[in-house]
């Protein structure tokens, strides 16, 4: 799954049933720009804990059941690696700027 972000069209998702991959891509910023996104908490690094409540809006209508099940495996495999943020539960992403 990919959350897409540049200044034009906001936030969206491609891949959204990847549930293999995780990250974020920004594009029409400079490499490691970090632009303000709703529910997008950046480190230090190339990395960012992303709000789940902000995946599943970006996805939309997309998110139905099935989806919920396959996110929700994705959470609890990731948490193994620690890639879940313990008490927010925000999810880490990889950035990538294009």
């Amino acid at each position: 799954m990919i959350l897409e972000f540049n200044n034009d069209s906001g936030l969206s998702v491609s891949e959204p049933d990847d549930f293999k991959a995780f990250k974020l891509r920004i594009s029409g910023c400079a490499p490691g720009d970090k632009p303000v996104i709703e529910g997008v908490r950046y480190l230090p690094d190339e990395h960012a804990y992303i709000d789940q409540a902000q995946v599943i809006q970006a996805v939309g209508a997309h998110a139905n059941a099935d989806w919920h099940a396959g996110f929700m495996a994705m959470l609890e495999a990731a948490s193994k690696y620690g890639w879940v943020e313990p008490g927010t539960q925000a999810i880490k992403a990889h950035i990538q700027w294009t």
